[in-house]
């Protein structure tokens, strides 16, 4: 197992292309530490959903993806100013001016490389459900979808009866 961490925005390097920089550097290096044979499941939660989604779309070495309450399109449609301002904080800009960005940094342009599960509170406060339930990487496999009850922090909190659909979607992947 391997927690590794990612310059943020705000920090020095963080955005594009620091951020996603890290997270490919991270993987690797965590492989390299490992036994190479072992299956690889990548899970992030909200920003680290999306970035986990991004990943499935750079290396072929994962056997899953679970991605919780992500933004996993940074061109949907629907998109709240909130998310909408943090996502140009992390890219450096609108996808207007910065087009190639957006397309190396949403998952929803890339190929998964590996089967995706997306888990998203209905009553997500953060992060729209409709995110989840229209994305579909470009060219790979429709992800599964699990809607729990709550908000977008439940999924994450011991205490709360969505942390019971996260961990069954983690004991269904039945990854040794």
């Amino acid at each position: 197992m391997a927690l590794p961490e990612y310059r943020r925005v705000g920090n020095p390097g963080g955005g594009w292309p620091g951020t996603f920089e890290d997270v490919r550097t991270g993987f690797k290096a965590a492989r390299e530490e490992a036994r190479q044979d072992l299956p690889w499941l990548v899970l992030g939660h909200s920003a680290g959903g999306h970035l986990a989604l991004w990943l499935s779309g750079e290396t072929d070495a994962m056997a899953a993806t679970v991605a919780l309450a992500p933004v996993a399109d940074l061109e949907w449609p629907a998109m709240p100013r909130l998310c909408l301002e943090s996502i140009e904080r992390l890219l450096g800009g609108s996808s207007h001016v910065l087009p190639e960005v957006y397309a190396a940094a949403n998952p929803a342009k890339r190929r998964a490389q590996a089967p995706q599960t997306l888990l998203h509170g209905l009553d997500d406060e953060l992060v729209p459900i409709g995110i989840s339930r229209d994305f579909r990487p470009q060219g790979g496999a429709k992800p599964e979808l699990l809607e729990v009850p709550g908000g977008h922090f439940d999924i994450i909190d011991p205490g709360s009866p969505a942390w019971q659909a996260t961990l069954g979607a983690l004991e269904r992947l039945s990854l040794p």
